[in-house]
């Protein structure tokens, strides 16, 4: 099955659609929490080395506080 549509981001847009959804993520907004760790996953792939740095200046939230299951 295909997917319905794709969207091509620059690492940048990347990095400012994670921000925004974690914002989504604790507002409580359906289906926030899915497309976040979506986001997470991709940009971890697509530049590794600037995920690091924004978790390290806590510009973006662990994935496992995203997700629910840090202890």
């Amino acid at each position: 099955m295909s997917k319905p549509w794709v969207v091509r981001m620059s690492v940048e847009e990347h990095c400012a659609a994670l921000i925004g959804a974690q914002m989504m993520v604790w507002a409580g907004e359906p289906g926030a929490r899915r497309f976040c760790v979506k986001l997470h996953r991709k940009l971890r792939e697509r530049a590794p080395e600037l995920h690091d740095r924004l978790l390290e200046r806590g510009d973006i939230q662990p994935l496992a506080l995203l997700t629910g299951s840090a202890s």
